[in-house]
């Protein structure tokens, strides 16, 4: 898209600074206007930290604006936060060019109706989780409720034991990539 006068690059990036990407853009902006807005709408977000850091996100105003749901999208958990409420992540050192993004709708109900997806199972053991799949299961990430990442792995079979030591009831999401390019990410409540 072409830019105009209301848009401004990001200059001097420090360590505990974010900005929008701007696509088929170079740089990274400060200030944009999007004029082809659309419920569709994703606006990806360039977060650097130089050490683990809580994150705080909050839209504190809308001007000119309709929709009444803007939401931060964590894409390492596929949870959504509700920006006109304060939202705090916890996240490691790094520099992120696709973990998050700025959403207009809000896909928790599509996650709900993953979770009742019988392509996985999940065991809860009370000591480790086993997961069971009619397809090869080739990667699963675990991460708790502040998007921290309690488990990667890589994995070629339909089964696989993960141990996982967690308080009780403590609440994970489970994220399964299947052999066939499909994402399941479950919720579930540890015994």
């Amino acid at each position: 898209r072409e830019l105009d006068n209301h848009d401004a690059p990001m200059y001097d990036f420090r360590p505990t600074d974010f900005s929008v990407i701007v696509e088929n853009q170079t740089s990274d902006y400060v200030i944009t206007g999007e004029p082809n807005y659309n419920e569709d709408l994703e606006i990806p977000l360039h977060v650097k930290l130089d050490q683990q850091r809580e994150l705080s996100f909050k839209v504190d105003a809308l001007e000119n604006f309709t929709p009444n749901n803007v939401y931060l999208k964590d894409n390492n958990t596929g949870m959504y936060y509700n920006l006109g409420n304060p939202v705090a992540i916890n996240v490691e050192a790094g520099d992120y060019h696709d973990r998050f993004s700025i959403t207009f709708t809000n896909s928790i109900a599509a996650i709900n109706d993953i979770t009742k997806d019988n392509d996985v199972t999940i065991i809860d053991n009370i000591d480790y989780l086993t997961l069971n799949s009619n397809l090869t299961i080739k990667q699963i990430s675990i991460y708790n409720t502040l998007g921290q990442e309690l488990v990667n792995k890589s994995n070629n079979s339909s089964q696989i034991n993960l141990a996982v030591k967690l308080a009780k009831n403590s609440v994970i999401f489970v994220k399964v990539k299947l052999e066939n390019g499909q994402v399941i990410t479950k919720k579930m409540v540890k015994k």
